[in-house]
Order: structure tokens, then C-alpha cells, then sequence
């Protein structure tokens, strides 16, 4: 016997410009983000999951004859309706609303409204008892989920959950994600300092306040400084980290979490790390020593104006007097600035240029003064305006600046996090995602300048 069943939202119609800016931010959200508890390459938006499974469960409003069956309503009320269903999902997406249950709800109430008009549709199935319950939804399977966001989400808004995959490493994820936080929903922390914790003010390492012996947490022999202990391997992590290796490297939005394992294990080889007055050293701070390396890269004087005057404006007009303070401490000038072709300065104001307004003619051969943050810029121009092709070719003609490049890339989109720019980060995280492609394409066209072949 034919099931019955009308169109579903997602064949007529979505409101895809509010789901696609809540994907976009959704790459520099991380607190509370299950793409902290482990990297996985191949991720899908929460938000677009949540979307997707909504409107794959929710039937459309307009009517529709055939099949054995008539449904809906004309097209003025299905247009009506569908505007209500539309509010429901844009709610939906925002990152905000993930947990809030008055959201979430709403959208529960539809899915279980449209599931019971498709039961009332079957109800003379042969099976409809075992097919078609009306009390009970369908259960969502996975067989390959991966990251795990369309099992999450589908559990989210009230279906029963299965995921799988070949790789035990998407199994754990799965496994942490949606089959153990329901047997503990609710449930206050068993250890008794994270209670603490779980009750007043948390802290992301609970139970391990400070790096002193007898904690667990320090397994080596000797007592030491901060700075001691700082110096260790980290710069070498961070470098095999953002440039790659035989492994991918980790794009900017995982970076601050990433450099969070070597780092402590840096600090946790020793019985004690040390303060400079001699009491052991506090978590909080030697996770503050970590991430202080993204921000100690060594660039040229225009480049660390640009830094700073970015961290103070962003991308906004400041005042002219205060460049100038700032471009003399940091051994510039403004001149010297609009010269490089990255600010505009006129009628006593000054602005960084974005790369949309970098020249596309514009070449590094013939710069007479090529700071750092110029360079990157312009990369960031060529890959969104020509693709990573065009982004390769420009990297060939200067060489010599690939890492500081990368390097800054990553220190902007730590600094864009911290400070809430979503859009901004996006771009630098852009950059090195593609950083890979892009020397590809530069290894293809050729360091400009030198010879390609023996000539015989």
C-alpha cells in the first residue's frame, strides 16, 4: 500500500539568508562548541543541521492533491503559514537560542503536528500501528555521522538518536555528545571541588586550581619558575601546529584550544611551577602564559601599528593625533603609513584600508615599502575576489613573507575572537584553512624570479 505523505518544508521553500549568517558566525563561536572536545575535519554548522532536520520533519502548508490524499490550504494562507514556520527556524538558528527550551519547543510542537497529519493520512496502513503512531516520532539514524552535529540536533528537537561511523574516533565523539549527557542530564559533578565549582563561580579545569606537587598534576622532580618552565617546547608546538606538517594544520578557530594540551604538559613535567614571589602558580595563569604566544610574533614597525590601532579600532576612523603618538612609539610615522598603502589619513582622522579596498594591480616587486600586514592583506583580496589559484600566484611573488603572513593571520583572528568580530575573523580563518591550497597553487606557478629549468 502507498504511504501518504505531503511535501515537506525543505522541498518548497527555506529561509536560507538567516541560516547562512548563523553558520558563518557559528565558525567563531568556540564556549560551549562541540567542535572544542575534538577537531573533526569535516564538521557540519549546528545551525544548519537544526535547520535542515526541522524543515526535512515539518510538513508545507500549500495544498496538494494526488496520491490518494488532498492537504493543505490555499495559497495565500500557505504563504501565511509558511512566514510563521520561517520565524520559527530563524529563531531556531541563532546560537543563542541552541539550549533555550521555549525555542526549541516551538519547534518540537510542529514536528509532532505535522508527524500526527501524516499518521491521520495512513491511518488505514496495514502496518499503520507499528508505522504510523501518532504518540511516538520516527527515530533519526546517522550511519556515518561523523562530527555528530545531525544526530545532536536531531536529538535536540526531540527525536530518538542513532549515529555510527567506521572511525573510532568519530564514535568517541558521538558517544560523548549524545548517548552519555542524558544519563547524567542534570545530575551536580561527583567530585567534590568541581561541586564547588558546579555551584558557584566554574572554572573549564575544575579540581586542579593550582600547579603545585601533590595535586596529581605535576609528575616531575624539580620546583621551578614561570619563566623556566615557559621557555619548554612551546614555540616549537606552535610552529608544527600552524604550519602542518604531515598533518593539517589547525586552523585559527581551533587554535586557542589546541595549544592548550602542549603547553600544559610543558608546565606539568615539573613537581611546581613557581610565581616570582614563590607560591605555585594558579591554572588560570599558566593558561594565560599559553596563549600569550599567538600574540608574540616579531613584524615590521608598520605592521605592529597596524596591530595595535586594529585592537584600539578595528576598522572604524580614529583620530589623527592619536596615530601619530601611536606610529611614533612604534618607530613609523603616519606618512610613512599612507605611503605603504595601508591607512587613509586626511582632514585629522585616520583609517586602516580593508582588503576589499587593497589595489588589484598592485605588486610586490615594485613596493617600495611592503609592511607585513599589506601583504596579508592583499593574499586575503586575491583569495576572495580570484580563488586560491590567483591567492598562489601573489604568494610566489614574495616568498620570503609566506610565514609572517601566516603568523599574522592567526594572530589577527585570535585578537577578532577575543574581541567578538565575527566577520572580521572569518577572513583570517579563511586564509589559513586555504593555507595549504594556496602554496600548492605558489609551488605551481613558480618563485618569480628564478629559474624554472636547466638551461642546456
Amino acid at each position: 500500500m502507498t504511504i501518504k505523505s505531503p511535501k515537506k518544508l525543505i522541498e518548497v521553500a527555506l529561509p536560507l539568508d538567516a541560516i547562512n549568517t548563523a553558520a558563518a558566525r557559528e565558525k567563531s563561536i568556540r564556549h560551549g562548541h562541540p567542535s572544542t572536545l575534538h577537531l573533526w575535519w569535516a564538521r557540519r554548522p549546528l545551525a544548519a543541521a537544526r535547520a535542515v532536520i526541522f524543515a526535512q520533519m515539518v510538513n508545507d502548508p500549500g495544498y496538494q492533491q494526488g496520491g490518494g490524499f488532498r492537504f493543505g490550504v490555499n495559497k495565500e494562507k500557505a504563504q501565511a503559514e509558511r512566514e510563521r514556520l520561517f520565524k520559527i527556524i530563524e529563531d531556531l538558528v541563532q546560537w543563542e537560542n541552541t539550549n533555550n527550551e521555549e525555542v526549541l519547543e516551538r519547534a518540537r510542537v510542529e514536528i509532532r503536528r505535522s508527524w500526527r497529519e501524516v499518521c491521520e493520512l495512513n491511518k488505514s496502513h496495514p502496518q499503520a500501528a507499528e508505522l504510523f503512531n501518532p504518540d511516538k516520532l520516527p527515530a533519526f539514524h546517522d550511519p556515518f555521522a561523523g562530527g555528530g552535529a545531525l544526530p545532536l540536533e536531531a536529538q535536540r528537537l526531540g527525536l530518538e538518536s542513532y549515529a555510527s561511523d567506521l572511525n573510532p574516533v568519530a564514535v568517541t565523539i558521538n558517544k560523548a555528545m549524545i548517548e552519555i549527557p542524558p544519563r547524567f542530564a542534570g545530575l551536580p559533578p561527583v567530585n567534590p571541588e568541581a561541586r564547588n565549582e558546579w555551584l558557584g563561580d566554574r572554572n573549564a579545569l575544575s579540581g586542579m586550581d593550582r600547579l603545585a606537587e601533590g595535586n596529581g598534576f605535576g609528575q616531575g622532580d624539580l620546583s621551578v619558575s614561570s619563566a623556566a618552565a615557559e621557555r619548554g617546547n612551546l614555540p616549537e608546538a606552535l610552529d608544527e601546529m600552524t604550519r602542518g606538517g604531515v598533518n593539517s594544520p589547525v586552523a585559527p578557530v581551533d587554535l586557542s584550544q589546541a595549544i592548550i594540551g602542549p603547553g600544559m604538559a610543558i608546565f606539568s613535567q615539573y613537581a611546581a611551577v613557581l610565581e616570582a614571589d614563590g607560591s605555585p602558580m594558579r591554572v588560570k595563569t599558566a593558561l594565560q602564559l599559553i596563549n600569550r604566544f599567538l600574540a608574540e610574533d616579531d613584524f615590521d614597525h608598520d605592521t605592529q601599528f597596524c596591530l595595535h590601532w586594529f585592537e584600539q579600532q578595528g576598522w572604524a576612523t580614529g583620530k589623527y593625533g592619536e596615530a601619530d603618538v601611536l606610529a611614533r612609539a612604534k618607530g613609523t610615522s603616519v606618512g610613512g603609513l599612507v605611503e605603504a598603502g595601508v591607512v587613509e589619513s586626511a582632514k585629522g582622522e585616520l583609517r586602516l584600508l580593508k582588503w576589499a579596498e587593497m589595489p588589484r594591480d598592485w605588486s610586490p616587486e615594485t613596493d617600495a615599502r611592503l609592511p607585513i600586514w599589506e601583504a596579508l592583506h592583499q593574499l586575503i583580496r586575491a583569495l576572495n575576489q580570484d580563488g586560491e589559484s590567483a591567492a598562489g600566484g601573489l604568494l610566489a611573488r614574495m616568498p620570503n613573507l609566506a610565514e609572517p603572513i601566516r603568523s599574522l593571520a592567526y594572530r589577527l583572528y585570535t585578537l577578532c575572537e577575543r574581541k567578538g568580530w565575527a566577520e572580521e575573523a572569518r577572513a583570517y580563518n579563511e586564509l589559513v584553512t586555504a593555507w595549504s591550497a594556496i602554496e600548492q597553487a605558489a609551488g605551481e606557478a613558480g618563485v618569480v624570479g628564478s629559474q624554472g629549468q636547466l638551461e642546456i
